[in-house]
């Protein structure tokens, strides 16, 4: 009905049709073949539309020997019918608005967009907004103003990640819009409107130490938690509180470390494999210093916890504990 240029590999939208694809096909088991064996930090799952997607995958990244968090791409109306179940059977959730602008009116999509992040951090799971945040990028080397303002609206709503696609993968000023996105969530980052920590559902014991620990900091304004992270979850309990407030995390494991990246206000830093406790924790502070993230006589609050899983109960609160300590 419109003119337009049609271009090869691309895919089809058929708005209010469920088509009943299979969510992996010969060629996504070889792709995550690869991410399993060169040690992908995360796996970006397009078009997902029920838990079982979600299940699915997970399965066979296990198969392929590894334990990859998976991020759910929601851009179809099934995904958005059955996001509550996809969001607490994904590690995170991915605003795919561009195809969502095709499935559903346009002027839909920003409610849409709000309904899956507060989705998101009711579960504690990390939350993306991407496509066409600097679609002006493309072809000009500067930002529109409203895409500025939307960049700052999602920052501000304390997403985990903003993301670019057509502005890095085909347009002609990739280092400018990257550079422009960083300024922006730089500059929003300081004019947060909430300053008050997110409640999300989890009975996890951890989740409620790492709440704790956030609120002694707030209390006390501390500069940082520093917590230490073996497995991934310290680091991710004390992103989804959405605190204003650094979050440092100490790990071994370079697979943890890359991980943290994503995770809201989460700081990674690699630890010494050898030493004493208090060796391995001076080496951290030693980091944070000579990254200029800490001062001599700034307050932070020190996180350590047990694996409940590992541990018997009754040692449970002799082994955990919240510090104040001061940078010397």
């Amino acid at each position: 009905m419109n003119t337009g240029i049609l271009k090869t590999k691309k895919s089809i939208i058929v708005p209010e049709v469920d088509i009943k694809l299979p969510i992996l096909n010969k060629t996504d088991r070889a792709n995550l073949e690869v991410a399993a064996q060169q040690g992908f930090a995360w796996i970006a799952a397009s078009f997902v539309s029920s838990a079982k997607d979600v299940r699915e995958i997970r399965s066979y990244i296990r198969k392929c020997g590894k334990d990859i968090p998976i991020i759910s791409k929601i851009e179809n109306r099934k995904g958005i019918e059955n996001i509550s179940e996809i969001v607490q059977e994904s590690d995170g959730i991915m605003v795919a608005r561009g195809d969502l602008g095709l499935e559903y009116n346009y002027e839909q999509v920003p409610i849409l967009q709000e309904q899956i992040v507060t989705e998101a951090k009711k579960y504690g799971k990390v939350a993306i907004i991407a496509t066409q945040m600097l679609n002006t990028m493309i072809e000009s080397s500067r930002p529109s103003r409203p895409e500025v303002s939307d960049i700052s609206h999602a920052i501000r709503s304390k997403v985990d990640a903003v993301m670019l696609s057509g502005e890095t993968a085909s347009g002609k000023y990739p280092v400018q819009a990257v550079t422009a996105m960083a300024r922006i969530a730089s500059t929003s980052e300081q004019h947060y409107f909430n300053h008050e920590i997110f409640k999300y559902q989890d009975s996890y014991r951890l989740a409620t130490f790492c709440e704790m620990a956030i609120q002694l900091a707030l209390a006390l304004d501390a500069k940082a938690i520093i917590g230490i992270s073996n497995k991934g979850k310290t680091a991710c309990y004390l992103s989804a509180f959405r605190a204003n407030l650094p979050k440092i995390i100490a790990t071994q494991d370079q697979d943890i470390f890359h991980r943290c990246f994503l995770y809201y206000g989460v700081i990674p830093v690699m630890m010494k494999l050898v030493g004493t406790k208090r060796e391995l924790f001076l080496d951290i502070i030693k980091q944070c210093k000579d990254k200029k993230y800490f001062r001599k006589g700034d307050i932070f609050i020190h996180l350590f916890t047990h694996d409940p899983d590992r541990i018997s109960k009754q040692h449970l609160l002799a082994t955990n504990s919240i510090r104040e300590e001061i940078v010397e």
